[in-house]
């Protein structure tokens, strides 16, 4: 990891947005894949096991209808009543038969299949029976009277169908809703996938988008700082830090003006003095500085003759070259 140590600060910091954003990238194409398999499953579901279960749901009370016209027919009293249940009993076979029909088209399954296979030949012994059963009653002779048949073939079976009616137009309604639903589920899974497109794009935007605004806020004033302890180190002390703020690095800018100044001060301190401000205001340039500056004078005879040697001035005192480099003209 030694080469993610040596990257700039900038850079580790635009590649870590550049990271979190694949990574929203990824997330959100999940989403939005998986979305639109959802929004396939569902419309599958709808068109092929809802509508199916709605079919065979019907075929089962047509065969229920078939029945009831059935026994209808063996309890008629008039041959009128004899044709009516017929002629009820052929429409609810015709009804079963297109019901079956309409579910044998949404079953996909091999298991679905077997049993539709084995339906349709339990359907064909049972109208066999069935066509036998119509054709001895239309020749059997016609039921007496009863007060308990005629009630339950008048009153009870208009009751009865009332009843049906009701349950009929219930099941229409709850069809009607959801085939509306099923209608809506692709219109708002493509808004939704949209939205998500539109959020995942701008979220990997602003995260670039952040990441280059951090990193150049971060970069830029450290830059500024190496510049500057760069000009340093290299004799330049008239520097100036113009970054300001509040935060870590704005406390290590003030420290840098701190440390700047401080140099600068000391800098100024090391700068060479005047001839004046060190001999005395009676130097003379030329002259030797014994003859000016009476400390050098009275102390010159304390250095044994013939042996005199250039001194130079303390630290931090600097004095021109004339002053210390030539000793014979001290002599």
């Amino acid at each position: 990891m030694q080469w993610f140590k040596d990257l700039k600060i900038g850079t580790k910091l635009v590649a870590a947005f550049v990271v979190v954003g694949i990574i929203t990238a990824i997330v959100g194409y999940m989403g939005i894949t998986n979305m639109s398999k959802i929004d396939d499953m569902a419309n599958q579901m709808y068109q092929k096991d809802t509508l199916g279960i709605s079919y065979i749901k019907e075929a089962n009370i047509d065969l229920i209808y078939v029945a009831r016209d059935e026994k209808l027919l063996l309890l008629a009293s008039t041959m009128a009543q004899r044709e009516q249940y017929r002629q009820s009993l052929e429409e609810n076979e015709a009804k079963l038969r297109q019901s079956t029909a309409k579910a044998k088209t949404l079953i996909y399954t091999a298991k679905g299949r077997e049993l539709m296979n084995r339906f349709d030949q339990a359907w064909k012994d049972r109208q066999g029976v069935l066509n036998q059963t119509i054709a001895l009653a239309m020749k059997d002779k016609l039921q007496k009277r009863r007060a308990s048949v005629a009630l339950a073939m008048g009153a009870g079976e208009q009751k009865s169908k009332v009843v049906d009616d009701l349950l009929t137009n219930l099941a229409s309604v709850k069809d009607r809703q959801a085939r509306n639903w099923a209608g809506t589920i692709p219109s708002t899974s493509q808004s939704t996938r949209r939205f998500m497109i539109i959020v995942v794009i701008g979220c990997v935007l602003l995260g670039l988008a952040l990441g280059i605004l951090i990193s150049r806020t971060i970069a830029k004033p450290i830059t500024q700082l190496v510049d500057v302890a760069d000009r340093i180190a290299q004799g330049d002390v008239n520097q100036r830090i113009d970054y300001e703020s509040k935060d870590e690095l704005g406390s290590l800018a003030d420290s840098f003006r701190g440390a700047v100044d401080y140099i600068k001060g000391v800098a100024g301190a090391a700068e060479p003095q005047p001839r004046e401000v060190v001999f005395g205001p009676n130097s003379v340039a030329g002259q030797p500085p014994a003859a000016s500056c009476p400390a050098i004078r009275d102390s010159s005879s304390l250095i044994p003759h013939g042996r005199a040697t250039a001194r130079r001035p303390p630290i931090g005192v600097f004095s021109p070259p004339d002053a210390w480099s030539a000793p014979a003209a001290w002599e």
